[in-house]
C-alpha cells in the first residue's frame, strides 16, 4: 500500500513540474504582451480608478485596525516573604480604551497560596482601579522562588507574572562564652550560653552535653521555646570533683531545633590545675562608717580530701579582728567566722586575710578592700537675703549640701508657721537649692525656725521677717466643658482689693489657651473681665492653670477642663457579616468591613489584628470623612494543620480612643489542606457526518463538575491521550483505521479546540459546560466512530486527569458549509466592520473587472465618437 502511495506522489510531482513549465511559458507570453501594452501611457480614467482602488484598500485596513490602547496591570513584580507570612500588595488595573467588565484570576505554582480581591472589575474607558493581592506561603514550604500569574480577561486581556521569593525563616544563633576555662578541682566554672531565635517562627530547642560526667555539670536540660527574635541566656556550670587530677577535659554542647531537626555544636574545654584546699565566703570589699561598730560573718570550708588544721590572722589595722585564729576541719567541713570592727577610724586600703593550711604547708592571702567613711553629714544655709515682705505669700530659699560619703535623705520644713515642706535625696558632695512657701495672714515681725532632718542628725536655722500689708488681689476663672478639636471662648475676672493700681501679665500653662489681652491694668478697688480663647486639642489634661503676675504678687488658679464623652463628641460603627465564616486552610478568605463615621469630624481609624495570627487587613489605618464610610478588607489565611472554629477579632480605634471590634468565628475546614481534588465529565454528543460538505466538525459538550470540597480556577483543557477508531474513506489519510494514534499525530490530522471561559472559578459542587470541537481537514471525508480520550484539566490547584469514552457514531448532524463566515475576523472586529470590509472588497473587484475589460479592448484602434 505504501508503494502505491509513493508512485502516486512521484507521478503527481512530475505532472506538477510539467504544468509549471507550461504555465511559465504561457505567462511569459502574456507578460510580454502586457509589457507592450503597459508601455503605452495610461488614460486619465485608468489613473482615477487605480487611485480609488488604493484608497478603498487603505480605508478597509484602517477600519480593521484594533484599538491602540490595551488593558494594563501596574505594581511590583517581585515580593519577598517568609514561610507562613502574609504579604499584601496593591496592583492597579487600567482599561485603556477598552471599557467593560473584567475577571481576575491567578495561576502558576505560587497561586495556591494567593488570593486577589475583588475578582471582578467594571472599568470605564481610560479608568484605573486598585486590586489587592494577598499571599501566605505554607509554614514549612521550601524556600525559593515561586510565581503567581495574575490574569485579567474581559473586553481585552493581559497578565502580570509576580515573582514570590520565599526566604528560609527557621534560623537560630548559638553562642557560648568563654570556650575554655581554667580552675582547680571542686571550683565552679561558668560558661554563658546564649540562644536566639533569628527566624520568623516559634521554635523549641534542647541542649545536649557530651564529654563530661553528669555530676560535674549543671545547665538547662529541659527543652525551651523561643518566639521570633527572642533570646535566652543561661549558665553552664562545671565543677569537677575535689580529687580530680589536673589536665585538659574537652567536651561539647549541642543546641537542637526540634522543629526543623537542625542543630549546632560548640567545642569546649575545661582545664584543671593545682588548687587551694579550702573555700571561704569572706567579702572581698568591706565598707562601713565611723559612726558604728559592725560585724561581718563568713565561713571557711575544707574542700580537700584530708582532715586539715587551719590558722587565720588579719594583716591590717588593729580595730579589725577575727573571732577564731585556729581550728581543725574534716573534709567538706565548714567553720563559721566573724570579722569585727570596733571603734573604727577613717580608713581606705587593702588588707589581707592570711589562712595557713597545715597539710599543704602553705599560707594563702585573701585581699580585702577596707573602707571606713564619715557617712552621714550635711550643711544648711539661707539663700534668700530679703527680710521685708508684703502681706500675702512669702518665698524662702535654702541650700542643703551632703558633706558625707553616703546617699542621704533630708526633710526640710519651717516650724511654728503654716508652710510647705520638702524632702530630697542627695548624693555625696551634692547640693541643692530648695524653696519653701508660707502665707502670712497677719502683719508684723515673724520668727522663722527652719528644720533640716536626716536619719542621724537634725540641724536648725533661726531668723526673723517683717511682713507688711501692700496689695490684695484675686483671680476668678470658671470650668470648661468641651469636645476635642473645638474652640470655645471664656472669661476671667481680675479683682484688685488693694489701695494701689496693679499691672497684671496673664499667662497659662496650656498652649491651647490664648488671651485676647495679655497685659491688663486694674485700678485700686476695682475689677476687670478678660476674654480668652480655648482651642481644645485632641488630647488634654483634666485641668488647666491661669497665672496673673504683677510686680507685687503672683496669682495662680486652676480650673477643670472636662472633655465631653466620646459618645457625645464622636461615634462610628462597623458593619459586616457577623455570622460564622467558612474558610479552607491554605486557601484564604476575604471579609468586607464597612466603617461608618457618624461623628462631625473627619477621623482616622487604626486597625489592629488581635486574633488569629493568620489574619491580615489590606490597610493598617483608614481615614473616613464625617458622615461617610470606608471599606476595609480582612483576609484570613489559615495555615496547614488548622481546623475547627477559631475566634477572629480585629480592633478598630479612632483618634479619640474609642475601640470597637470585628468579632466573629472562622470555621476552618480541610484539616491538613490535603483534600483530593476531583471533577466529573458528562458527555453530550453533537456531531456532523455528511459527505456532501467540504468541511466537517465533531462537537462534544462536556459538563465539568467540581467534586472536591475546595474551590479552584480552571485555566485550560487539552488532550493527553486518544484511542480513536478512524476510517478514512477518501482523502489524504489512508490505512489508519483501528489503530491507537499518538495525540501529537492526531493534532496534525485534526484540529482540536476546547471552548469555555478560561480562568473560571469553580466552587464545590459547581459546574460549567466546555465544548470540544474536532475539525476534519477540507477535501477529506472521514468517519470517527468511538473515541477513548484522556483529558487534562489545568486548575489553580494542580492538573486533574480524566479518562472519558466518547461515542461519535450515530449522532445527529451539525453541518458547516464553506460559505459560513463564523470567526473570520477574530475577536477584535465588530460585525459591522466585517460587512464594510466585504462591501469594500466587492467594490474593488468591480473596479478591477472593469479595468481588465477596458484594457482588453484594442487601444491601438482609433475610437469613434457616438452620435447623440
Amino acid at each position: 500500500m505504501a508503494k502505491k502511495i509513493n508512485k502516486k506522489i512521484k507521478k503527481s510531482n512530475k505532472n506538477s513540474k510539467k504544468s509549471n513549465k507550461q504555465s511559465i511559458k504561457v505567462e511569459n507570453k502574456k507578460s510580454n504582451k502586457e509589457s507592450k501594452k503597459e508601455s503605452k501611457p495610461k488614460s486619465l480614467i485608468d489613473k482615477i480608478k487605480s487611485f480609488l482602488m488604493i484608497s478603498l484598500i487603505l480605508l478597509s485596513i484602517t477600519l480593521l485596525l484594533p484599538s491602540a490602547f490595551a488593558v494594563s496591570i501596574n505594581g511590583n513584580s517581585t515580593l519577598a516573604m517568609c514561610q507562613c507570612e502574609t504579604v499584601r500588595e496593591t496592583y492597579q488595573v487600567c482599561s485603556g480604551s477598552n471599557s467593560g467588565t473584567y475577571s481576575l484570576s491567578l495561576s502558576d505554582n505560587g497561586a495556591k497560596w494567593a488570593s486577589i480581591a475583588p475578582q471582578v472589575l467594571t472599568l470605564n474607558s481610560n479608568e484605573c482601579k486598585d486590586v489587592y493581592f494577598f499571599v501566605t506561603p505554607e509554614c514549612y514550604a521550601n524556600s525559593g522562588t515561586y510565581y503567581a500569574d495574575l490574569k485579567v480577561t474581559g473586553p481585552a486581556s493581559t497578565s502580570k507574572l509576580i515573582t514570590l521569593n520565599v526566604d528560609e525563616c527557621h534560623n537560630f544563633e548559638f553562642n557560648i562564652t568563654p570556650k575554655n576555662n581554667i580552675s582547680g578541682p571542686c571550683e565552679e566554672n561558668y560558661y554563658q550560653i546564649s540562644v536566639k531565635n533569628t527566624g520568623e517562627f516559634v521554635s523549641e530547642y534542647l541542649l545536649v552535653l557530651e564529654g563530661l560526667p553528669s555530676s560535674w555539670v549543671n545547665y538547662p536540660k529541659t527543652s525551651f521555646v523561643l518566639n521570633p527574635n527572642e533570646d535566652i541566656t543561661s549558665m553552664l556550670v562545671v565543677k569537677s570533683e575535689c580529687n580530680t587530677s589536673k589536665g585538659y577535659y574537652p567536651f561539647t554542647l549541642q543546641a537542637k531545633n526540634t522543629k526543623k531537626n537542625d542543630s549546632q555544636t560548640i567545642d569546649l574545654n575545661q582545664q584543671i590545675i593545682d588548687y587551694k584546699p579550702f573555700v571561704t565566703t569572706v567579702q572581698n570589699s568591706i565598707k562601713s562608717c565611723v559612726e558604728k561598730n559592725e560585724e561581718f560573718s563568713f565561713s571557711l570550708e575544707n574542700v580537700s580530701t584530708k582532715t586539715d588544721e587551719f590558722n587565720i590572722s588579719i594583716l591590717g589595722p588593729e580595730f579589725i579582728t577575727v573571732d577564731k585564729t585556729q581550728f581543725t576541719l574534716t573534709p567538706n567541713a565548714k567553720e563559721n567566722l566573724i570579722l569585727k570592727l570596733t571603734n573604727p577610724l577613717p580608713h581606705a586600703s587593702s588588707i589581707s586575710l592570711a589562712i595557713t593550711s597545715k597539710n599543704y604547708a602553705k599560707t594563702y592571702y585573701i585581699p580585702i578592700n577596707l573602707t571606713i567613711e564619715d557617712c552621714t553629714n550635711f550643711s544648711l544655709s539661707k539663700e534668700t537675703t530679703q527680710t521685708e515682705y508684703c502681706f500675702g505669700k512669702i518665698e524662702q530659699k535654702f541650700k542643703l549640701k551632703n558633706t558625707g560619703t553616703q546617699l542621704s535623705s533630708i526633710n526640710l520644713s519651717i516650724e511654728g508657721i503654716d508652710s510647705t515642706s520638702t524632702s530630697i535625696v542627695l548624693n555625696p558632695n551634692e547640693e541643692s537649692i530648695e524653696t519653701l512657701y508660707f502665707d502670712s495672714n497677719t502683719i508684723g515681725t515673724k520668727n522663722i525656725k527652719v528644720l533640716a532632718t536626716s536619719a542621724n542628725e537634725v540641724k536648725t536655722l533661726e531668723y526673723t521677717l517683717d511682713v507688711q500689708n501692700c496689695y490684695d488681689s484675686d483671680l476668678v476663672i470658671t470650668d470648661i466643658n468641651a469636645c476635642p478639636s473645638t474652640t470655645v471662648t471664656k472669661q476671667i475676672l481680675l479683682k484688685n482689693s488693694g489701695s494701689k493700681s496693679q499691672q497684671f501679665e496673664l499667662s497659662s500653662t496650656s498652649n491651647f489657651i490664648t488671651f485676647k489681652e495679655t497685659n491688663v491694668l486694674v485700678d485700686a478697688y476695682s475689677s476687670k473681665t478678660v476674654d480668652f480663647i480655648v482651642n481644645v486639642p485632641t488630647y488634654f489634661t483634666s485641668a488647666y492653670q491661669i497665672k496673673a503676675t504683677s510686680d507685687e504678687t503672683v496669682i495662680e488658679r486652676t480650673a477643670n477642663l472636662t472633655q465631653l464623652t466620646n459618645d457625645v463628641c464622636y461615634d462610628y460603627s462597623l458593619n459586616y457579616s457577623n455570622e460564622t465564616m467558612d474558610a479552607n486552610c491554605c486557601a484564604g478568605h476575604l471579609l468586607t468591613v464597612y466603617v461608618r463615621n457618624d461623628s462631625q469630624f473627619d477621623q482616622t481609624y487604626t486597625i489592629q489584628k488581635l486574633a488569629p495570627p493568620w489574619t491580615t487587613t489590606n490597610v493598617d489605618s483608614i481615614k473616613v470623612n464625617a458622615n461617610d464610610y470606608g471599606t476595609v478588607y480582612v483576609y484570613f489565611a489559615p495555615p496547614a494543620g488548622s481546623s475547627g472554629l477559631t475566634p477572629a477579632k480585629i480592633q478598630f480605634t479612632n483618634e479619640s480612643g474609642i475601640v470597637k471590634y470585628v468579632d466573629l468565628n472562622v470555621n476552618v475546614f480541610g484539616e491538613g489542606c490535603g483534600a483530593d481534588l476531583a471533577v466529573s465529565l458528562n458527555v453530550d454528543n453533537n456531531v456532523s457526518s455528511e459527505k456532501e460538505y467540504r468541511r466537517i466538525e465533531y462537537v462534544v459538550d462536556f459538563k465539568v463538575t467540581n467534586d472536591s470540597n475546595i474551590g479552584f480556577n480552571v485555566f485550560d483543557m487539552n488532550l493527553n491521550k486518544i484511542n480513536a477508531d478512524i476510517n478514512i474513506i477518501d482523502g489524504y489519510i489512508i490505512g489508519l483505521a483501528d489503530q491507537n494514534i499518538d495525540v501529537n499525530v492526531f493534532y496534525k490530522l485534526f484540529k482540536v479546540n476546547f471552548d469555555f471561559e478560561k480562568g473560571i472559578y469553580l466552587s464545590p459542587n459547581q459546574n460549567f459546560i466546555a465544548r470540544m470541537t474536532i475539525s476534519v481537514p477540507e477535501n477529506t471525508v472521514s468517519k470517527l466512530d468511538d473515541v477513548n480520550i484522556i483529558v487534562n484539566i489545568l486548575t489553580s490547584a494542580g492538573t486533574i486527569t480524566k479518562n472519558q469514552s466518547v461515542k461519535l457514531s450515530n449522532t445527529k448532524s451539525n453541518l458547516i458549509d464553506d460559505s459560513s463566515m463564523v470567526g473570520l475576523f477574530g475577536g477584535f472586529a465588530a460585525p459591522l466592520i466585517g460587512v464594510l470590509f466585504l462591501i469594500l472588497v466587492l467594490v474593488g473587484i468591480i473596479f478591477f473587472v472593469t479595468k481588465n475589460k477596458q484594457s482588453g479592448d484594442d487601444d491601438s484602434k482609433p475610437k469613434r465618437l457616438k452620435k447623440k
